[in-house]
């Protein structure tokens, strides 16, 4: 998959001649949406994928969770967000016909997770950022996905009326300012727009920058900051996250023991009570994602068992040296997951 990374800005290269556009910059996941080589169908599941970082993510593992979106939309911070993106799909298939094959869309989700800095008060629109054409290989034993492109394009509207975006509710990054500028007013400029509030609600994460076919961005002090995400982190973390895991690989592997086949129907299904902060929402998540895993890694290495743990705590110490010991005499292959 392509990288649409942002490069920092670069004072040096900006041309004072010219125009500048400056957008808000999200923080969100970076989502594919890709309209595949199939004609049109009255299926949307038949017309598109969704990707993230080469990963095919799939409906099958999110529709027996339709019943319960609206708590998903309330208190998921893991996977199961990602029927939100299939449910846009679904709604807005017909509107979005003039999407023409091979074409893939760049998108950020605006979505509560542990790993993203910002806190916003609203999440889950989708944004619109570039897009591209595109020729694809799928691997549909391991939901790999490779797209080879041509140039992207950044302007959104190129592609999809104003009026259908509208009808979509699709988001486009909001321009702050298009105009001129000299080098004395710039800076003073750029730190007015990143002091104030989001679009979304809460701290911007920084600003896109137009100029000169160039493409910057400024992002907050603390974007990348460690001691602020891992704050953010505890916040979503047990008391005792390592005993969370334990549950979580225990039923993941009664889960696999039932065998692979309609595996997400299972998790929704399933009987729970906990005393856990997690919700059963944010639970069944974690058991659809590392179920997912188990079986990617089954298939790609040909282990019967493979245990997965995640380590939250630095430095290692002898609570997680008592789990590997579990893991490696209960399974063939264990891997670890730093939180």
């Amino acid at each position: 998959m392509i990288n649409i990374s942002i490069k920092k800005i670069d004072l040096k290269l900006l041309n004072f001649k010219e125009e500048f556009k400056i957008l808000e910059k999200v923080d969100g996941t970076k989502l594919n949406l890709i309209r595949n080589n199939t004609d049109f169908s009255d299926n949307w599941n038949e017309n598109w994928f969704v990707c993230y970082k080469g990963n095919l993510i799939r409906y099958f593992e999110f529709e027996p969770f339709e019943e319960k979106i609206e708590e998903i939309e309330k208190q998921s911070f893991g996977y199961l967000q990602y029927l939100i993106i299939f449910n846009f799909l679904k709604e807005n298939h017909s509107k979005l016909k003039i999407v023409p094959k091979n074409t893939e869309i760049f998108i950020e989700f605006v979505q509560d997770k542990p790993t993203i800095t910002r806190t916003y008060k609203k999440f889950h629109d989708l944004y619109f950022l570039a897009f591209s054409k595109c020729q694809y290989y799928i691997d549909n034993e391991y939901d790999k996905i490779i797209s080879y492109n041509s140039d992207i394009n950044w302007n959104i509207y190129d592609l999809l009326s104003e009026d259908i975006i509208k009808e979509c509710n699709i988001k486009v990054p909001k321009v702050l300012f298009q105009g001129f500028s000299n080098k004395d007013d710039f800076l003073p400029m750029i730190k007015k727009y990143m002091d104030e509030e989001s679009e979304l609600g809460g701290e911007k994460e920084g600003l896109v920058i137009y100029n000169s076919d160039n493409i910057f961005k400024i992002v907050q002090f603390d974007q990348y900051d460690k001691t602020r995400r891992e704050k953010k982190k505890e916040f979503y973390q047990e008391k005792n996250e390592f005993g969370y895991w334990i549950f979580i690989r225990s039923k993941t592997k009664e889960i696999l023991n039932s065998g692979e086949k309609e595996y997400p129907k299972r998790i929704a299904d399933l009987y729970l009570k906990t005393d856990f902060k997690r919700t059963e929402i944010n639970i069944r998540e974690d058991l659809l994602l590392t179920t997912k895993l188990n079986i990617q890694l089954r298939k790609s290495l040909n282990f019967k068992t493979i245990g997965l743990l995640a380590i939250a705590g630095k430095p290692i110490h002898q609570g997680h040296w008592n789990l590997i010991k579990k893991s490696s005499e209960e399974n063939e292959m264990t891997y670890f997951i730093f939180l």
